[in-house]
């Protein structure tokens, strides 16, 4: 989806005249985050329904007849939150339009093909996870820390009083160190 939504939002600006200047440049590099984050949120919720051994079509509806509204919701926000620096008057106005602009476009471009390529990219794409996968391995090495780490986490909490003495120790010999 990063491709697709840069090239549209080159498409779009280029029809409105905008240069590819530092600002708009910004404005694809701030909007890179939401347009992952946009697909993100659509795979996992169609991957888990797959890890629940359901169909992988009747999965990737389920997932996105659950998720749609937040994707909208999320992506309005965040096109409506930058909107309006475009309007601004003077010569702040004229600096940031085509960066509110170019981030408004990225932004609804990408929850466009977060509702309709992702979706269909998931439904041919992904498969169950089988036992000898690296990520179920990888899944297995991280359930393993986990539980080591609940247990120092666990036997931590029992002398609890002695945080406080040790960030104080710990903060003095930074100093210490940073002074040399």
């Amino acid at each position: 989806t990063i491709p697709l939504s840069l090239l549209g939002g080159c498409i779009i600006m280029l029809a409105l005249g905008y240069s590819l200047n530092s600002l708009t440049l910004l404005a694809w590099v701030l909007s890179i985050g939401l347009v992952v984050d946009d697909a993100i949120v659509v795979i996992e919720n169609i991957h888990r329904h797959i890890e629940e051994d359901m169909p992988i079509l009747q999965a990737t509806w389920l997932g996105l007849k659950e998720i749609t509204p937040a994707v909208i919701s999320m992506t309005l926000v965040v096109a409506i939150v930058f909107l309006p620096i475009g309007f601004v008057s003077g010569y702040v106005g004229a600096l940031f339009k085509q960066f509110a602009f170019s981030m408004t476009i990225i932004v609804l471009i990408s929850g466009i093909l977060a509702l309709f390529l992702s979706p269909m990219m998931c439904s041919k794409l992904l498969k169950r996870q089988k036992e000898g996968d690296l990520s179920t391995k990888i899944d297995h090495v991280m359930e393993n820390l986990r539980g080591k780490y609940k247990c120092v986490l666990k036997e931590v909490i029992k002398v609890r009083y002695l945080s406080i003495p040790l960030i104080i120790v710990g903060v003095l010999f930074g100093l210490y160190l940073s002074s040399q």
